[in-house]
C-alpha cells in the first residue's frame, strides 16, 4: 500500500517537473523575442528623434517639393482632361490657341494694352485751354479668331475697351470663307482696303499713332462684304462692297440709317522684294532682307437719296510705297478725296505723309521721323506736321515703350483728339504734343 503511495507520488514530481521545465523554456524564448523587439523599436525611437533634430533643415525643401508636385499634378489632370477631349491647346508665338485634334476647330486668342500720357500745349490759345495734359488708355482689345468645322470657314470678333467710358464694344466683326485656292470671301464689319496706314494694326504702327492725314481721309471701318484675291506671289488685290465710310464704326447707324446708297472700296499691293510678312509693319528688323512694297487704293460712295440731308457723293484714291533695308524703313503716302455736293462745288482736298527710322538692334532704340501737309483746297489753311520720337523695344511690338514730339505750324481746323491734336483757331499756330506710350501686347 505503501509501495503504491510512493509510486504515484513519483509520477506526479515527474510530470510537474516536466512541466516547470517546459515552461521556463517557453519564458526564455518569449523574453528573447522581448528583447528583439525592444531593440528594434530603440533603434526606430533614435532615427525618429534623429529625422526631429534635422526637420528644421528640411521644412522648407518638403513644402517646395509639395508645390512641385501640387503643379505637376494640376498640368497632368489639364493635359488628361485635353487629351479625353481629343483637344490642344498653347501658345504659338503670336498667341494663345485651343484646338480640336483633327484640326477642324481652332480658336486664336490674342490681345494689347496701351497706355499713352499726353501733353498738349498751344501757343495762343484763344478760345481754348493753352495746355491740357493726361494719362489714357488709348486702346485695349482682345480679339478671338479661328475656323469652324473646316479650315476654310473662318471668323473674327475683336472687342474694345472704350476709353472714355470703359463699356466694351465690338468693333470688327467677320466671318470668311476660301472659296478656292487664293480667293476668300468675307462679310461683317473690317478695315476698309483702302489706306494701307489705317489697314496695319495700331500696335506696329511707327510713331506713338497714326498720322493726321490718316484721321483725315481714312475710310474706317465699314460693313459690308469683300473678296480678297492672292493673284501671284507678288500681288494681293482686295474689293469691298460696303455701307460708307466709317459705317461699322460703334455708333454707325444700320441699313436704315446710313447716309450712302452704296460704296466700292479696292486696292492692289504689290510686292516687289522681300515678304508680304514684312508688309504688315513699318520697321526694319534686324536680320530681314530688303523689302519694297507699292500699292493703290480707290473708295467711292454714292450719297443717300431720298433724304432731307443733303448727302455727298466723295470719291477718294492713294498711292503709297515702303522700302526696307538692314534696319533703314522709309515710307510715303499720297491721298486725295474729291467731294461732290449737290448744291455746291467741288472741293478736292489733298495730303502727303513721309516717315523714315533707324532699328539700332544693339540697343533696341529706334528713333524715326514723319512729316506731313494737308491742301484743304480753300476750305481752310494748309496744315503741316512735324513728328520726331523714339521706340524702345523689349520684346520686338510685344512689348515696347514710345514716345514722340508732335508740332503743328499752322490751325488745325478739326480735331483729331484720339492721336493728341486738338482743333485751334486761325491764330493758334504752334501746337506742340508730348505723346509717351507703354505698349504690351499677349
Amino acid at each position: 500500500m505503501r509501495s503504491n503511495y510512493m509510486i504515484g507520488l513519483l509520477v506526479v514530481l515527474v510530470i510537474s517537473v516536466t512541466g516547470v521545465s517546459t515552461w521556463a523554456e517557453a519564458l526564455t524564448d518569449d523574453s528573447s523575442a522581448l528583447r528583439s523587439e525592444v531593440a528594434e523599436l530603440r533603434g526606430r525611437l533614435a532615427e525618429l528623434e534623429a529625422q526631429q533634430n534635422d526637420a528644421w533643415l528640411s521644412q522648407r525643401r518638403a513644402e517646395e517639393f509639395k508645390g512641385m508636385v501640387r503643379e505637376v499634378l494640376q498640368d497632368a489632370d489639364m493635359r488628361a482632361s485635353l487629351l479625353e477631349s481629343h483637344m490642344t491647346a498653347g501658345h504659338n508665338g503670336s498667341g494663345f490657341f485651343l484646338s480640336s485634334e483633327d484640326g477642324s476647330f481652332l480658336l486664336n486668342l490674342r490681345g494689347y494694352v496701351q497706355m499713352r500720357h499726353v501733353n498738349n500745349s498751344v501757343d495762343d490759345g484763344a478760345g481754348i485751354d493753352g495746355t491740357e495734359r493726361g494719362f489714357e488708355f488709348p486702346r485695349a482689345k482682345i480679339i478671338a479668331s479661328g475656323h469652324i468645322a473646316d479650315p476654310r470657314l473662318g471668323y473674327l470678333v475683336s472687342l474694345s475697351v472704350n476709353p472714355d467710358t470703359n463699356n466694351v464694344s465690338a468693333d470688327e466683326l467677320s466671318i470668311s470663307y476660301e472659296w478656292m485656292d487664293g480667293v476668300t470671301i468675307s462679310g461683317g464689319e473690317s478695315k476698309a482696303p483702302f489706306m494701307r496706314e489705317e489697314m496695319i494694326e495700331p500696335t506696329h504702327q511707327l510713331a506713338v499713332d497714326r498720322s493726321y492725314v490718316n484721321e483725315t481721309f481714312t475710310a474706317g471701318i465699314v460693313q459690308g462684304i469683300g473678296v480678297t484675291w492672292d493673284a501671284s506671289d507678288d500681288m494681293l488685290v482686295r474689293l469691298s462692297l460696303n455701307d460708307g465710310a466709317g459705317s461699322g464704326e460703334d455708333g454707325a447707324a444700320g441699313f436704315s440709317g446710313d447716309t450712302t446708297d452704296i460704296a466700292i472700296t479696292a486696292r492692289v499691293d504689290l510686292k516687289l522684294a522681300g515678304s508680304w510678312d514684312q508688309w504688315s509693319d513699318y520697321s526694319a528688323w534686324s536680320g530681314e532682307g530688303q523689302a519694297l512694297f507699292v500699292g493703290v487704293g480707290v473708295h467711292h460712295e454714292v450719297g443717300e437719296t431720298g433724304d432731307a440731308a443733303d448727302n455727298d457723293n466723295a470719291t477718294g484714291w492713294t498711292v503709297d510705297a515702303a522700302l526696307e533695308n538692314n534696319g533703314w524703313n522709309l515710307s510715303a503716302a499720297v491721298t486725295g478725296v474729291n467731294t461732290d455736293p449737290e448744291a455746291a462745288a467741288d472741293a478736292d482736298t489733298y495730303g502727303i505723309v513721309a516717315q523714315a527710322g533707324y532699328n539700332c538692334s544693339n540697343s533696341g532704340m529706334e528713333p524715326y521721323v514723319r512729316w506731313e501737309q494737308i491742301d484743304f483746297d480753300g476750305a481752310a489753311d494748309d496744315v503741316e506736321i512735324l513728328t520726331v520720337g523714339v521706340n524702345r523695344y523689349f520684346s520686338n511690338h510685344a512689348a515696347k515703350l514710345s514716345v514722340d514730339v508732335v508740332w503743328t505750324s499752322d490751325a488745325i481746323p478739326a480735331a483729331a483728339e484720339d492721336i493728341g491734336i486738338r482743333a485751334t483757331g486761325a491764330n493758334d499756330d504752334d501746337q506742340v504734343v508730348i505723346r509717351s506710350q507703354l505698349q504690351l501686347m499677349f
